[in-house]
């Protein structure tokens, strides 16, 4: 994860960017289902856990690395889930926290899953 968390009471505090589940596409959310089941740890540098109607993503530390970024496409992740790990680094997050009940991000693609995620830019 990207640097240490803050501390509150003897427990950690994580911070994540709140995303609609729009910001990725329909093979990004087969594969986070795959990575976030208990028996699928892959080669992959990510941790993931479902949740209803979404998933708690981790920002690999190592992100900012190209060899990382290309690890994660090779495996099959779209640049837009990637660029989203890398600009929650760069802010300081631990994770992405994708609901299908979130509101959509302005300044960043959507996906419409049944359209063969055709993408979009959701104007704020």
């Amino acid at each position: 994860m990207n640097g240490k968390p803050d501390h509150f009471g003897g427990f950690d505090i994580r911070k994540y960017f709140d995303l609609s589940t729009a910001h990725i596409t329909s093979k990004d959310n087969k594969i986070l289902e795959e990575i976030a089941h208990p028996s699928n740890y892959g080669p992959i540098n990510l941790y993931v856990i479902s949740i209803d109607q979404g998933f708690i993503v981790s920002v690999p530390s190592d992100i900012h690395m190209f060899e990382e970024r290309l690890a994660l496409v090779d495996a099959g992740l779209s640049l837009a889930l990637v660029d989203l790990l890398l600009h929650a680094h760069n802010h300081g997050m631990h994770g992405l926290w994708f609901d299908a009940d979130a509101d959509k991000s302005g300044g960043f693609p959507c996906f419409f899953w049944e359209k063969n995620d055709e993408i979009y830019y959701h104007k704020v």
